[in-house]
């Protein structure tokens, strides 16, 4: 596994901010709802630390592009 960098993880609200064109806050939320069906738990994409969700943005990105969703 490579190593993560900091700056590759990013709280939901800040990445919705950063990619508008990406999803709203409102899909984003559902994603995450949905992460078990979606296959996001399994891409390792989200992190829940301390009732915070953060998105892994390289896993994110690979998720989304190899993903049938």
């Amino acid at each position: 596994m490579t190593e993560t960098n900091l700056d590759d993880v990013m709280q939901v609200p800040r990445f919705v901010k950063r990619y508008p064109d990406l999803t709203s806050d409102n899909h984003i939320r559902w994603l995450i709802f949905k992460r078990d069906t979606n296959g996001l738990s399994d891409s390792g994409a989200l992190i829940k630390r301390a009732g915070r969700w953060y998105i892994h943005i390289p896993r994110f990105r690979k998720w989304l592009l190899d993903s049938d969703q």
